[in-house]
């Protein structure tokens, strides 16, 4: 897991992205899906209302932990790095990715989990 520090706007800001992202290949077959999509899409199915509405009700003056998972993390950096028109809150959640990747080292043991577990994941999403 990759450890963010996000200001709520950050967080509405990321929720906003991969929604933006998943609604134009909802309805592609997801054979023809790119597998970082796929992973966004999976992501989204576990947030919820709850969480977006807690995080939208947080403290604006200061940044707030968030776990994401790595192939997520990459997935919406390639994604907001590669597109030329993003808002002044994606860019600003794109920093903090940034800083994050940056920041983070992962223990040998980890990221063979977290390599199988992205390998289910793309192996499940085109089976």
């Amino acid at each position: 897991m990759l450890t963010l520090h996000l200001h709520p706007t950050e967080f509405v800001a990321m929720v906003a992205t991969v929604g933006r992202i998943t609604a134009g290949q909802i309805d592609m077959p997801l054979r023809n899906q790119p597998a970082w999509v796929a992973v966004l899409i999976a992501f989204q199915s576990r947030l919820s209302l709850a969480r977006i509405f807690a995080w939208r009700s947080r403290k604006t003056d200061r940044r707030h932990v968030y776990k994401m998972p790595i192939p997520v993390a990459l997935a919406l950096y390639q994604y907001l790095r590669d597109n030329e028109s993003i808002t002044n809150a994606q860019q600003d959640f794109l920093g903090r990715l940034d800083k994050a990747m940056v920041d983070h080292h992962v223990p040998s043991t980890e990221l063979l989990a977290q390599r199988a577990a992205l390998t289910n994941l793309l192996y499940a999403a085109t089976a």
